[in-house]
């Protein structure tokens, strides 16, 4: 299936000028993007990161940009010119806030401080390390139980990555979850 990407916005320059971030649940076309896309970047402080990509130039293609603070998160919204439709969205995230269980606060810090650089092209951009994203892709799971594909994710590569005693720990150590709820999904 051939998916025609905008990439108007060359993602990887915008981000490797920022620092205290992470970029999250990466799809595996990244950089590519279509229309209506977002990227899920957890911060240190969401509000500095908004500042921080607002004061950039422009990219390129587009006219406007518009924010919008949802709770734990702040959107940056790209639109290209003559278009009312969102091309691209940032989505600054500088809490792990779930409605179906609680994880602790400062998880979002050791995720950024274990954090790795991942080149793409000439550009280097922060993504959490495996066993970080394994767990988050199941936090997003099971907040939204729809979004099989991050249990999917999780499941095909805990073990090839050899990280469920990791996994377990850190969902363990960092959250109000049992062992059963792990074992309930058979992970």
């Amino acid at each position: 299936m051939y998916t025609k990407y905008s990439n108007i916005i060359k993602i990887t320059n915008l981000l490797s000028n920022l620092s205290d971030y992470a970029v999250i649940k990466m799809a595996d076309n990244f950089p590519n993007y279509v229309h209506y896309d977002d990227l899920d970047i957890i911060c240190r402080d969401k509000k500095s990161l908004m500042h921080k990509v607002l004061d950039m130039e422009l990219p390129v293609g587009i006219n406007k940009i518009s924010t919008v603070e949802k709770g734990n998160h702040i959107h940056i919204d790209y639109y290209i010119p003559g278009n009312k439709t969102l091309n691209f969205r940032l989505d600054l995230i500088d809490s792990l806030s779930y409605s179906k269980f609680n994880v602790n606060i400062n998880y979002i810090n050791t995720i950024i401080d274990n954090s790795v650089t991942k080149n793409i092209g000439n550009e280097a951009i922060y993504v959490p390390v495996n066993v970080d994203d394994l767990v988050i892709r199941f936090f997003e799971f099971l907040e939204y139980p729809y979004k099989k594909k991050h249990y999917t994710y999780v499941r095909a590569n805990i073990t090839k990555w050899n990280l469920r005693d990791e996994f377990i720990d850190i969902i363990l150590t960092n959250t109000n979850l049992t062992m059963r709820v792990i074992d309930d999904f058979n992970i």
